[in-house]
């Protein structure tokens, strides 16, 4: 027989017994380690990583908050969802913000107006006199959470111009969240996103203001239900926003530029976003112009809707 054949005929041989040896293993052979399928995470909200799963409902008992997702929307021409305000206090709502006819759908109390407010880019007029950015913060709570026991609120870091002029920012709000070293958590393995948290002197930091290695943002209030611009619903928390530069005619150049975190935390069960806002005017052109809002990091941060 030839040669080559016969190596052929070994070779095969050999093939099927290593093939008879992992299907029916061998005697006095350590078996291989079981191995856990990876997680497919394609569906994840956060950045392409999942972290723990989250119970669908709270324990009874104790009141608790569990947040199952977070979402920054700033749908440009469209309007937040309602919020109430006293009448004797309307001349504080910001321009653009106009009364909503709801009938028997109106959430508010009797003695309360309901309005909305745009979102996205909104150039100065001689109203309003502010290039602002609208945004509103919706978060989906775990059903049975109680929002008020949810930790809860917004830092921001920014600078704003008019007619290539810093400006100075504008306090920050009260009651306004912890200050010191923070950091949110991230998927499971993952570093948390740690960052400087300001408070005093009450003041919003520039945009890229740094502490050593470690971002400075000031604290932004939102820690708490305060028509008209944070609400609590069932399972749900909402607040609306509209940074910008105030003081500004239409003649005049201004932008504006953020970096805003969102959170509401509750041990695992914790969301929160970082995004960033950057809004532009220039005199002559009727609307204001800029990237919008931009998503930077996140955890069950479901997305940015443009």
């Amino acid at each position: 027989m030839h040669r080559n054949h016969l190596v052929h005929r070994a070779a095969t041989a050999c093939l099927f017994c290593l093939a008879l040896l992992v299907t029916l293993g061998c005697p006095g052979a350590t078996p291989p380690p079981e191995t856990t399928p990876a997680e497919d995470d394609s569906d994840c909200p956060v950045l392409g990583t999942c972290g723990e799963l989250l119970e669908a409902i709270l324990p009874s008992g104790e009141p608790a908050c569990g947040c199952q997702s977070m979402e920054i929307v700033a749908t440009s021409g469209a309007s937040t969802g309602v919020y109430c305000i006293p009448p004797e206090r309307v001349s504080e709502l910001p321009s653009g913000c106009s009364f909503a006819q709801l009938g028997a759908s109106n959430p508010c109390d009797d003695d309360q107006v309901p309005f909305r407010c745009p979102l996205g880019r909104r150039a100065p007029d001689f109203q309003g006199r502010q290039l602002s950015f609208g945004f509103e913060t919706r978060v989906k709570l775990l059903a049975g959470s109680t929002p008020d026991v949810c930790g809860q609120g917004q830092y921001v870091r920014s600078d704003g111009f008019s007619n290539r002029v810093l400006n100075e920012p504008p306090p920050i709000a009260e009651p306004a969240p912890d200050a010191g070293l923070k950091g949110l958590r991230k998927a499971a393995g993952t570093d948390p996103f740690r960052f400087r948290a300001l408070k005093e002197p009450r003041e919003v930091p520039r945009r890229n203001a740094m502490d050593g290695n470690l971002a400075q943002f000031g604290a932004d209030g939102y820690t708490e239900q305060n028509d008209p611009s944070k609400r609590y619903e069932t399972d749900a928390i909402r607040w609306r926003d509209a940074p910008g530069v105030s003081g500004v005619f239409p003649f005049q150049s201004s932008a504006y530029q953020g970096d805003f975190v969102t959170f509401v935390t509750a041990g695992d069960n914790t969301c929160w976003c970082r995004f960033e806002v950057e809004v532009q005017y220039v005199p002559r052109n009727p609307n204001a112009t800029g990237t919008g809002l931009k998503l930077v990091d996140g955890f069950r941060c479901v997305g940015i809707d443009l």
